[in-house]
């Protein structure tokens, strides 16, 4: 099924001022299928009139994209396209944070006819500050603001999947105070500047990743994002060719972090191209590379401290050269593309191809200086790479053929077997995981060439079939060799047969039953609405379940390691799940979820058992508190905690938000012991839950409020509220508290222990805290500036039982060192 991409290129079907309403577009005839779209407020759950909207069709026939706007209802309708596989719709309302969602259909079908709602926000206002060092404001700097979200949000909507992908770009101008300011929409957590200024330098980058922070993730709604900038730098170029005439017109790329380039100049009649920079952007030389028709690129370094640089380039000197396969059969269509010594964006990178006779010519290159090209044929070959100086000796360049890879999965019968994935490994590095195989059949073809390749090919292909063993082969690929053949018997000694059984006690049919690793947990099943995320390099979610059958029975392979075996041994069942170069450790948790019940349990207990049951869930709710106020729209993490072997293993299985009385509820919680977390207000609690039974619990709402007052070095004035400022208090239990042992969950249920208090502090200096339980803790202030901590202290402080009764205690004075 072909695609093609989007086009993001706006084409008004009106006047500039005049866009149509959704009745207006002639496309939207009812006859055909169509899409409907239905704007609201997010916060008044009312229509939006008058929204901009704008989709964008990815289908086989090239469309132009479609403007519109919704009428007095919040409506839009606009007909689809024939073989339409995605829709990107970017709704903007007055007053409201523009929202764009990419829509395609869950079986990668077209999209034959959609109705959807989008609620649009009110977006994050948020702004900033251009200074020099002395703080003096920058007015009049241009800036390109990109706001991205580094996760982009999916959801399903109907027959189909929604990908959030509300990232824009904005064009700003800093006020004669040097500020800015804007609204982006919520969810982005990556913030890129580019700043052009004569006080500040050309293409200035500046990148804000806010998912590192969590507090400053918190508070992005009216951030104030502050720079200050040096005095720039400048270089120079004087361009000449090789009769010493001015090179006017060359392109000269400068690049200040030796990756990618910075600044992108173009030479003036006179030759001459100046750039500037910020300093502090250039720890090392500038790379420099300079483009001219006709002539050779010129590549070179220049020092951080230069001011002007000479630049003579030199009349190119085209090498010819021939392409043919091994049997000497010349090969038509070739790419030949030069690589630089840094990345250019925005560059059109030339492209030469061979000809009908396999021949082809270098132009903008020298024999007395050695370039690579990366050759890249149309089809049936590897790629390679060649040196112009290996070319003068030896025109002709030899391609290999692809390498077509096949193997045969099957069961001792020799009945072909499906639900396989198939990891492949060239040279030790694993390059692809593969989805479900039909008919017990994997087919690849290779035609990248592998980095570091000797002249042969390393080539390992791993299997993995529920419920038999994974297999492992190899083969060594040599030069010239075209197909490469596997063949695997999947061995189906010691596979188990068990039974799993509902919370009525009788057979529970297709439930799927997970494997969980020590290193990544994601066991819940998505019937129950809760989202599985992966990390990894690859998503494993299919590698770790089985499935019981209509009768309730499932096979598996035991994942207890044997005696005597060490863990990271990949010769034994406890890896049977994961690929062996990407493993998410020892299983070390079996788990199942349906609607009516759940099976958590450790994985050797399930390997000796040959029947499991589902327990009934159990309900847990509570409030969250500050002292006496109830908090809303907090978010609570319920976690569920397996301890086994003398380790600890949480799963995190949900997130709600608190209501307008502060109220929270977990519908289905495993039985056993669990943790709730309210990572916003610094709170936990612990718990232990019995099937079918309702356990309450509040976070908050105990303790002790303190106050104290950290009193300034002598002759030093602290920035109590300053960014970089950081204040801690910690409880010191002397691993009272350490999760080895299951002792230990007790002792947390009955105690009100907060690993951390959540602590505000003034500008004064005075801080105080709620909900402090006796203990002994340690704070830690420290008050930094340019990098430097230039005041700071490490203390403790007890809360005794007593305090209980007064609800209040003063600290005192820490004096600051």
């Amino acid at each position: 099924m072909k695609k093609i991409l989007l086009f993001f290129l706006a084409i008004f079907l009106a006047a500039a001022n005049s866009f149509p309403y959704y009745d207006e577009v002639k496309a939207a005839d009812p006859k055909k299928d169509q899409i409907v779209i239905h704007v609201k407020s997010k916060e008044e759950a009312k229509p939006v009139a008058k929204a901009s909207v704008v989709l964008d069709f990815e289908c086989e026939k090239e469309t132009a994209p479609l403007e519109g706007m919704t009428d007095e209802n919040g409506i839009f309708k606009a007909a689809i396209p024939e073989e339409t596989y995605g829709i990107s719709v970017k709704v903007a309302g007055p007053g409201f944070a523009s929202k764009r969602i990419v829509l395609s259909h869950k079986d990668e079908k077209a999209v034959t006819g959609a109705d959807i709602n989008i609620e649009l926000d009110r977006g994050e206002a948020i702004g900033g500050v251009l200074s020099m060092e002395d703080g003096q404001p920058i007015s009049k700097v241009k800036i390109l603001l990109y706001s991205q979200a580094t996760d982009q949000k999916e959801y399903d909507i109907g027959d189909f999947v929604a990908v959030d992908c509300s990232s824009g770009k904005y064009e700003l101008t800093t006020d004669e105070n040097g500020s800015w300011n804007c609204i982006i929409p919520l969810g982005n957590d990556r913030l890129s500047f580019i700043f052009d200024h004569p006080r500040i330098g050309m293409s200035v980058k500046r990148e804000i990743c806010l998912g590192e922070d969590e507090e400053t993730t918190r508070n992005l709604k009216g951030k104030i994002f502050k720079f200050s900038f040096s005095k720039p730098k400048q270089i120079k170029l004087k361009i000449v060719d090789d009769t010493g005439n001015p090179g006017e017109d060359a392109i000269a790329f400068i690049s200040l972090n030796s990756h990618t380039d910075a600044i992108r100049l173009s030479s003036d009649k006179n030759g001459e191209a100046i750039a500037s920079y910020q300093p502090s952007d250039c720890k090392g030389s500038l790379k420099v590379l300079v483009v001219k028709k006709g002539y050779a690129t010129f590549e070179g370094e220049i020092s951080n401290t230069m001011e002007h640089k000479d630049i003579k380039l030199e009349k190119a000197v085209p090498i010819k050269g021939k392409v043919v396969d091994v049997e000497g059969k010349p090969i038509r269509g070739v790419c030949f593309l030069r690589t630089y010594i840094f990345l250019m964006g925005n560059y059109e990178y030339p492209r030469i191809y061979s000809d009908i006779e396999g021949n082809f010519v270098l132009e903008d290159v020298l024999p007395s200086s050695p370039v690579k090209y990366h050759i890249i044929p149309f089809e049936k070959h590897m790629d390679a790479e060649i040196l112009t100086s290996e070319l003068l000796s030896k025109p002709t360049v030899v391609l290999f053929p692809e390498i077509h890879i096949k193997a045969i999965v099957r069961d001792k019968a020799g009945n072909p077997l499906k639900n396989i994935r198939c990891f492949e490994y060239m040279n030790d590095e694993m390059h692809m995981c593969y989805d479900e195989i039909v008919d017990g059949k994997f087919e690849k073809r290779i035609n990248k060439s592998i980095e570091g390749n000797t002249g042969q090919l390393n080539y390992g292909l791993e299997v993995i079939c529920r419920p038999y063993r994974k297999q492992f082969q190899e083969r060594i690929i040599k030069p010239g060799d075209k197909e490469v053949n596997f063949t695997f018997i999947m061995d189906d000694k010691e596979v188990r047969k068990g039974t799993i059984l509902g919370v009525d006690g009788k057979s529970a049919g297709n439930v799927k039953i997970f494997f969980n690793g020590e290193k990544r947990m994601c066991p819940l099943d998505e019937q129950l609405n809760y989202k599985v995320e992966e990390k990894g390099v690859f998503s494993s979610n299919e590698l770790r379940h089985i499935v019981s059958d209509a009768s309730g029975s499932y096979l598996f392979y035991p994942s207890t390691p044997k005696k005597g075996q060490a863990d990271d041994d990949f010769n034994n069942g406890i890896y049977e799940f994961y690929p062996c170069k990407y493993n998410n450790g020892r299983t070390v948790l079996v788990t199942a979820f349906t609607n009516d019940g759940c099976l958590c349990m450790p994985v050797g207990e399930f390997d000796k058992a040959e029947k499991v049951q589902l327990q009934k869930y159990s309900k847990v709710e509570g409030d969250v508190l500050r002292g006496d106020e109830l908090l809303t729209d907090r978010t609570v993490c319920l976690e569920s905690i397996f301890i086994f072997g003398g380790e600890y293993f949480s799963v995190v299985l949900e997130d709600v938000k608190t209501n307008e009385k502060g109220h929270f509820v977990f519908e289905k919680v495993p039985p056993g012991y669990f943790v709730v977390n309210c990572h916003e207000e610094k709170q936990s609690v612990y718990g232990e839950t019995a099937p079918g039974v309702s356990y309450k619990v509040k976070l908050g709402g105990y303790g002790v409020r303190i106050t104290g007052k950290f009193i300034p070095p002598a002759g030093i004035q602290v920035d109590f509220k300053g960014e970089k400022n950081s204040l801690n208090i910690h409880a010191e239990d002397n691993g009272k508290f350490n999760l080895i042992s299951e002792e230990v969950i007790p002792r947390l249920i009955n105690s009100k222990y907060r690993q951390e208090v959540l602590v505000e502090i003034l500008p004064d200096g005075t801080f105080n805290a709620v909900d402090v339980p006796p203990g002994r803790y340690s704070i830690l202030f420290t008050a930094q500036k340019d990098g430097e901590i230039y005041a700071w202290t490490n203390d403790e402080f007890t809360i005794p039982e007593e305090a209980i009764k007064k609800g209040a205690v003063d600290l005192g004075l820490f004096d600051l060192k």
